[in-house]
């Protein structure tokens, strides 16, 4: 059965190919298993094509996939990548390789990431001598994305990017074995950079409702990342057969949780992006800031913008036959977008390190960017706004939160206010904050002046009535004086208290 069957096929196949390669053709055709033949017989007449007809099979894209899925579902692997060398052949399809679009595109991932990564944390060392949980999350997904590269690498070298008919069926158990350490790592790397960025919506913002959101938000990525996770990584059953597909096992149908996976991504981009919107409005930023945040917004929009594009590549996602090849769109976007999601995180602490650093390159702050008391209580780019405050709470005072660099010490105002007096209590702490920014120091010289100018002054002295009145002399710690009119005349028949400053 499975001779005539072949010897059936070759007699269609023959007459469409040189005569010098027959022999090579009976021979390869001849190797074709009885769940091949099944598959050609149930495929070939469903996508409108006959037995005869070798150009139209070989033109037709759809009997590709059918066959496809047929053999994935009935026969082997090792049967699968027979009948896919047999059909190269006889199609006479050209070698082709993807491997440079591969390379170059783990290049630029690769240094665009790091560098970012790096930027980020030496601001983070360099201005808070601290990290966050923020910084923390974005670590770990740092981490995941350069196993990400590297086992993309192994992937190359194992022959993705290739046709699967031109891999070497020794090859294919690693190969799959990589790729599906990279689905999980996809997985992890992204769930990361989103609590991330959300731990960074709770550092900046101080809002109760909008951390109530934050958080729930939170749970929602937590949860549905841990989820996705484990169904990667129990895909099948045993687990050993997602690489080896010459043993018995079944799996899930993984295109269908990639699907979903890609559609609550887009959701969770969404909500993240619009999440402080609202927040936003009440920031007073100048030209350059509201550039930083667009920008940085923008670039949000982005990674869900590489979210959606990457929604057209799960189409034949573990449904083809040829995974090395139909594979790589799906591989460039979740790379692209691991990659963007990363840098769009890293941001503004990138902004904050080059005002810290090099403040030329953005310009000289402007007045604009001094605190408002309906502002977050740090910088939307996260400059080092300290928060504590000397004696009792912030009560919409920005100078309360004002530190100014005096040598090595900072010096933190904070108002004390009783029912005759008002004080400034300085205290020095050993902390290195080194603003530098004009705006501080306009903010402090008018708090300064404004505090003197409502200091009550003393009580001029009661004149002698055996010596002439002096004129009081002028007040250094006032602007303003209102002279007392010299009364020596009237002195000997009336003594008058001499009226203080009202």
């Amino acid at each position: 059965m499975k001779l005539s069957s072949s010897l059936a096929i070759f007699w269609l196949v023959a007459p469409t190919v040189l005569a010098q390669n027959a022999s090579l053709i009976a021979q390869e055709i001849s190797q074709i298993s009885p769940c091949g033949i099944t598959c050609l017989q149930m495929t070939i007449p469903s996508v409108g094509c006959s037995l005869a007809n070798t150009t139209c099979q070989c033109s037709s894209t759809r009997l590709v996939q059918t066959t496809s899925a047929c053999m994935l579902a009935n026969c082997t692997l090792a049967e699968t990548l027979s009948l896919s060398k047999i059909q190269a052949v006889i199609c006479q399809r050209p070698y082709e390789s993807q491997n440079r679009k591969i390379r170059i595109m783990t290049i630029v991932t690769t240094v665009v990431t790091n560098t970012a990564a790096l930027l980020r944390f030496v601001t983070r060392i360099s201005l808070h001598q601290t990290m966050g949980l923020d910084d923390l999350f974005i670590a770990g997904a740092v981490i995941s994305e350069a196993l990400f590269t590297y086992f993309g690498v192994q992937l190359e070298n194992a022959g993705f990017g290739n046709h699967v008919w031109d891999i070497e069926i020794g090859s294919i158990p690693q190969l799959l074995y990589w790729f599906y350490i990279g689905e999980l790592l996809y997985v992890i790397t992204i769930g990361l950079i989103k609590v991330s960025l959300l731990f960074f919506y709770l550092r900046v913002f101080p809002k109760k409702s909008f951390r109530i959101a934050c958080w729930v938000t939170m749970a929602f990525c937590a949860a549905s990342g841990i989820a996705f996770a484990l169904v990667t990584v129990f895909q099948c059953h045993p687990i050993i057969y997602i690489w080896r597909k010459d043993l018995k096992g079944r799996c899930v149908n993984y295109n269908s949780v990639a699907w979903a996976n890609a559609i609550i991504n887009i959701l969770q981009d969404i909500i993240i992006i619009l999440l402080p919107m609202n927040e936003l409005r009440h920031l007073q930023l100048n030209g350059r800031k509201k550039i930083g945040m667009y920008a940085m917004f923008g670039v949000g929009s982005f990674v869900c913008i590489t979210s959606m594009i990457r929604l057209d590549s799960l189409k034949t996602f573990g449904l083809t036959a040829d995974p090395t090849w139909d594979n790589i769109p799906t591989t460039f976007w979740s790379t692209l977008e691991t990659s963007t999601a990363i840098f769009c995180a890293c941001m503004p602490a990138i902004r904050a390190g080059i005002i810290r650093f090099s403040p030329n390159i953005l310009g000289p702050p402007t007045h604009s960017d001094s605190i408002s008391p309906n502002q977050p209580s740090k910088s939307f780019d996260d400059e080092p706004i300290p928060s504590r405050i000397v004696e009792g709470k912030h009560e919409g005072n920005p100078v309360s939160l004002l530190p100014t660099t005096i040598g090595t010490k900072t010096h933190q105002f904070s108002r004390t206010a009783t029912s005759e007096t008002t004080e400034v209590e300085i205290k020095d702490s050993e902390t290195k904050h080194d603003i530098g920014s004009i705006r501080h120091i306009i903010s402090l010289t008018e708090y300064l002046r404004r505090t003197e100018r409502d200091k009550p002054l003393p009580l001029l002295p009661i004149p002698d009535t055996d010596q002439s009145p002096k004129s009081p002399k002028p007040s250094a710690e006032r602007g303003e004086i209102r002279e007392v009119e010299d009364s020596t005349e009237n002195n000997s028949s009336t003594h008058h208290h001499s009226k203080g400053f009202v």
